[in-house]
């Protein structure tokens, strides 16, 4: 007859109390899966948020494409360039010099109109941009100050994004 030593009987009741705990925490058929946690609140409000934010940036991209490339100006001198999705944008620029004209190349991609507004000093351009058929347009200014500013403004429920690239005239 065969005798159970204390140590045999403590290893023995270890490896059972083991093999309970692994198996308690698989997932077999049997175990106890719990449901999915419901989104903490404003889960879903963020998660729109984000598509939002990427798809402004999608747009942005579209529209900065319609523009010539900066880096590779056949025709002038590069002088500022930016890009918004918000229903108004404004961005000054310093010309560094006087007395050559400017070409502003401006695009809007998306749903909706954009008016572009182009300044320097006492000159003022405007032009309405249709976003719905993308295009770059040109816009001419002769420069009477040392700075250029561009401003954008698109309606609060359109869908848009605007670029625009000034460049010296050579």
């Amino acid at each position: 007859m065969q005798h159970i030593t204390r140590g045999t009987a403590g290893a023995l009741a270890a490896v059972v109390l083991f093999a309970g705990t692994v198996t308690a925490c698989t997932d077999s058929p049997g175990a106890h899966v719990a449901p999915d946690a419901p989104d903490a609140p404003g889960a879903a409000q963020a998660k729109a948020e984000q598509a939002e934010i990427r798809s402004s940036r999608e747009l942005q991209e579209r529209a900065r494409a319609l523009l010539s490339d900066p880096d590779e100006l056949a025709d002038g001198e590069f002088v500022a360039s930016g890009s918004s999705a918000d229903p108004r944008s404004a961005s000054q620029s310093d010309l560094g010099r006087t007395g050559t004209s400017l070409v502003v190349e401006v695009a809007c991609v998306g749903q909706g109109a954009a008016a572009f507004t182009v300044s320097s000093g006492r000159t003022r351009i405007q032009k309405r941009v249709d976003c719905t058929s993308p295009a770059e347009r040109i816009i001419q200014l002769n420069p009477a100050g040392r700075t250029v500013m561009v401003e954008t403004a698109r309606g609060e429920h359109d869908r848009t994004a605007v670029a625009y690239l000034v460049r010296r005239t050579t």
